[in-house]
């Protein structure tokens, strides 16, 4: 893992699964991170070990904390997408005195499940999707059906110029993490979690910066004043619709990426 200790401002990204390079050139995620490159020694993808703890969300921050200490990190910024945002909320109470500020990518927030916009809890879709998952995992469907066309096994950037051997190493380290042990008992852990963080919000001296998908504003009503209620810094932080996809990462990047260096250089 290389060291922290430079001029260069740091952000450390807490992504979903099966989230792949060129987004994530460098991510530090739950304990140790491989990465894993191609012959012109692009980073294409970067996996991490499972683990044989619970996946509570307090061993989630502190292994990522652990880790992300022995390269020398004691200022940074936090960038979270989807589920992770939960983590990056508890991570900011519990170091609050490290973050220079938070990046939400169309995260998950506390009260979100509140008001759900269909009769079946979200949770539960999402343990359905996983079982589903595993189980054309387990029988091999999932590589029958992504065998010719590799996008299929994973969410890639549809401009980037991807080697064919590059979708193939996405395609088979995809199918073989996606609902892996950690992932499952991360899974089994979700509503605990989202309880533990219910009352908390992003301490007065972190900015945020929150960028949300306009489909999720229309499916949940509450989806920016859910983002708004955990802010305290009011002087700094912005809220920014930027696109219609849960994704906004890969299908706003740029946009994206000139959003966070113009914030970050104003605070």
């Amino acid at each position: 893992m290389r060291s922290c200790r430079d001029k260069y401002k740091k952000v450390l990204l807490l992504s979903v699964a099966v989230t792949i390079a060129p987004l994530t050139n460098y991510i530090v995620k739950r304990k140790k991170c491989n990465l894993i490159k191609n012959a012109y020694g692009r980073i294409i993808k970067v996996t991490s070990d499972r683990s044989q703890k619970e996946r509570t969300i307090e061993n989630i921050v502190e292994e990522l904390h652990e880790c992300l200490r022995k390269t020398g990190c004691d200022k940074y910024y936090l960038m979270a997408h989807s589920i992770s945002g939960l983590y990056a909320l508890y991570w900011a109470n519990r170091y609050p005195q490290e973050i220079q500020g938070f990046i939400g990518i169309d995260c998950s927030v506390p009260g979100q499940s509140d008001k759900e916009p269909y009769p079946i809890k979200m949770a539960t879709i999402n343990k359905v999707y996983l079982w589903v998952q595993k189980a054309m995992n387990i029988f091999g469907i999932a590589r029958l059906i992504s065998a010719r066309k590799h996008r299929k096994a994973v969410y890639a950037d549809v401009d980037y110029p991807y080697m064919e051997r590059e979708l193939e190493v996405f395609r088979i380290l995809s199918i073989d993490d996606a609902a892996n042990s950690t992932v499952m008992n991360e899974l089994k852990h979700m509503e605990s979690n989202l309880q533990k963080v219910r009352d908390m919000k992003f301490p007065q001296s972190v900015p945020v910066l929150h960028f949300l998908a306009e489909n999720n504003c229309k499916l949940l009503d509450t989806w920016e004043d859910l983002h708004r209620e955990i802010i305290m810094e009011t002087g700094k932080s912005k809220l920014v619709h930027l696109g219609k996809k849960h994704y906004l990462h890969i299908e706003q990047r740029e946009k994206m990426a000139s959003e966070v260096k113009n914030w970050v250089r104003a605070i």
